[in-house]
């Protein structure tokens, strides 16, 4: 349906042109300039209808200025201006909002005779009234006596049904549809309503796209009202479209939550730490920590007591004597164990923070480990690390 309407309005304004001598004198130019037409397809309101999806939303109502289009959910003007000059000084010329160019004799600018359209004051004798010329809104010409005379102004209807809008035009009354009547630019609806050839509007047509909100995980619907024939926006969170798919991560969307990504997504994730140690139950000194990578890239290391110290392989806590490979697998991986007096001494983890709301973990998710901290408790912005 999209510009439907524009180039219907379009096509009646060709048919009043082709009455019209000049062929309305039209000028184009195909290069656009930012401009918007109503205020439905501006941007957000209150109702939720975003953008706009077809030109009915962006027209002006005003021809004589150029075509307004929605061109990439944005209004644009077109600039082609109408130029309704004829050359008849005789003719007051004027450029109507939606018939375009007309242009009305007015014989009291002549000296003698009459005001003929596109020729100007003559005196004519007839035979027949089509020898005075073409029929104008001035009034209709009649031949008395071998003389053309002008019988009175012809009176057109400004609209007739609900959306017909026009006047008289080269003696003829024209009208040409004018969907704006058919949809409000004060509560714009999401669903949009045609004007027809009979000048009644049209059923709206609902729009999802007026609708979208531009966040990933909402699903954005324009659900229309059939007895107030408006359409609302719905709009539904789906925390589905938010799974990472990593297993310790508990993913939901929440565009409102104070901890929402900002990178449009609209999801909220949670770190579960609780998952990663039901994984590792057998561990004794050793609590692996929940990363948006998953439980591999970060771990706690327990302190042992009685003096032992905890071997990260295993993750239990080792108290034999001795200093089996330079005891490279005891203490942190961020502060191994070293040998002193025959025997591997470590177990302080140097990652622990006394911050009020952060926690520290010695991440080994690199070349080498480092300490590293992580909001507490286990809700932390999606995309990674603060």
């Amino acid at each position: 349906m999209e510009g439907a309407v524009n180039r219907f309005t379009w096509m009646w304004v060709a048919s009043v042109c082709a009455i019209l001598a000049s062929g309305c004198g039209l000028v184009l130019d195909t290069q656009t300039r930012e401009g918007s037409g109503s205020d439905a397809g501006t941007g957000g309101n209150d109702t939720g209808v975003n953008g706009c999806v077809d030109d009915i939303q962006c027209d002006d109502g005003n021809v004589c200025n150029g075509a307004e289009l929605c061109v990439d959910h944005a209004c644009v003007s077109t600039d082609a201006i109408m130029n309704c000059d004829d050359g008849v000084d005789c003719t007051v010329d004027e450029c109507h909002p939606v018939l375009g160019c007309r242009y009305t004799p007015d014989d009291s600018a002549c000296d003698t005779g009459l005001c003929v359209a596109g020729e100007g004051c003559q005196q004519r004798s007839c035979s027949t009234a089509r020898d005075c010329g073409p029929p104008d809104c001035g009034g209709l010409f009649s031949c008395v006596d071998e003389m053309c005379v002008r019988g009175p102004a012809v009176v057109c209807a400004d609209q007739i049904g609900q959306c017909l809008i026009g006047g008289c035009a080269n003696g003829a009354c024209v009208y040409v549809p004018d969907s704006r009547r058919c949809n409000s630019t004060a509560n714009p609806s999401c669903a949009i309503s045609e004007c027809m050839p009979n000048g009644m509007c049209g059923t709206p047509v609902p729009y999802d796209e007026l609708c979208e909100d531009g966040i990933e995980c909402t699903e954005n619907t324009c659900v229309l009202n059939t007895q107030t024939r408006t359409g609302t926006c719905m709009k539904r969170n789906v925390d589905a479209i938010c799974d990472d798919g990593v297993l310790c991560t508990l993913e939901r969307c929440a565009p409102e939550d104070p901890n929402v990504s900002d990178d449009g997504s609209g999801c909220v994730r949670q770190l579960s730490d609780s998952v990663c140690r039901s994984i590792a139950t057998d561990t004794e000194c050793t609590a692996p920590v929940c990363l948006p990578t998953g439980c591999e890239d970060g771990v706690q290391v327990l302190p042992c007591l009685d003096g032992g110290v905890c071997d990260v392989d295993t993750g239990y806590c080792d108290y034999s004597e001795g200093c089996p490979d330079n005891c490279a697998d005891f203490g942190s991986p961020c502060a191994p164990a070293i040998c002193l007096g025959n025997t591997c001494v470590g177990g302080v983890d140097p990652c622990v923070v006394n911050l009020p709301g952060f926690m520290g973990y010695c991440d080994v998710s690199g070349d080498a480990p480092r300490c590293a901290v992580r909001l507490a408790p286990i809700s932390i912005l999606p995309g990674g690390l603060p």
